[in-house]
């Protein structure tokens, strides 16, 4: 229709439509975008986007965004696109042991957990990332890049978090030398804040910070080149929004970090987030 009136100047789309005994509801109808082809769109995007997401992340998120897509039409297009990721290899059963009674955060700002992450520009220069995470709302409260961290520059880190989050009453970390030394424990101690040290060889006695770690490797560092630190920081700064934001988390019950926290405020009491998957 359109190169019939381009043809014919002054010719209007009505008459085209009459003298040929066309309807103008058929000319001018626009086909609307299946369901199934805006899903599958979506869900590639968002695989693309999120390449260590698995297929559980990938529905919570598409479910939002397409109310009405089911969860068997979903598992369909997952396996169409050929998202499976490859299964780790089945390794032989550890034996239990009885874990050692730590205690745990009941309520949201009483324990913080902290620990460092390195890693390298493209240029071979190496940096670090300090990550402080809230026990109980699964919150990134900072995730500060550095060339290197002091135990002043630490301590400074830690005062602004407390300033904006408020003063917990106990902290988790390692025995790094920048937790242990002497100008972050008397900081600690003139807060009034009791520190949980993790016991030599057990980094499961901080196990939910080093699980937030793996989640920053496989998600932000390791899909991500930096050419230099300061780009490192921005992109560190707009996934810290995205994970409290955007991301599901799944002992929340697929609720963002800032989410869960507001459903505290109205009453503090609240059942327990269950164990991550």
């Amino acid at each position: 229709m359109g190169g019939i009136c381009q043809a014919h100047q002054g010719v209007s789309q009505r008459f085209v439509c009459a003298s040929l005994g066309w309807s103008r509801t058929s000319v001018r109808f626009r086909a609307a975008a299946s369901p199934v082809d805006t899903a599958r769109e979506r869900l590639a995007k968002l695989a693309l986007e999120h390449p260590s997401w698995g297929y559980r992340r990938l529905w919570v998120v598409l479910k939002r965004q397409c109310p009405k897509l089911g969860r068997r039409r979903f598992r369909r297009l997952y396996a169409e696109l050929r998202l499976q990721r490859k299964r780790n290899p089945r390794r032989r059963p550890t034996p239990r042991r009885t874990p050692a009674a730590l205690p745990r955060a009941t309520e949201a700002r009483q324990s913080y957990a902290f620990d460092f992450m390195h890693h390298v520009t493209t240029c071979n220069i190496g940096f670090r990332v300090l990550v402080v995470v809230d026990e109980f709302t699964r919150e990134l409260l900072a995730l500060r890049v550095a060339r290197s961290f002091t135990s002043r520059s630490t301590t400074q880190v830690l005062a602004d978090v407390f300033a904006e989050y408020g003063t917990p009453q106990q902290v988790r970390c390692d025995n790094g030398p920048e937790f242990v030394s002497k100008t972050t424990a008397n900081w600690l101690r003139s807060q009034h804040v009791h520190v949980l040290y993790s016991r030599p060889a057990k980094p499961c006695d901080n196990g939910l910070c080093e699980s937030t770690n793996g989640k920053i490797r496989d998600e932000l560092l390791g899909p991500n080149l930096f050419a230099t630190i300061t780009l490192a920081a921005e992109a560190a700064d707009a996934y810290r929004h995205h994970y409290n934001e955007v991301r599901p988390h799944s002992a929340l019950r697929n609720l963002t970090p800032n989410q869960f926290y507001a459903t505290l405020q109205p009453a503090e009491t609240v059942v327990q987030p269950g164990p991550e998957m």
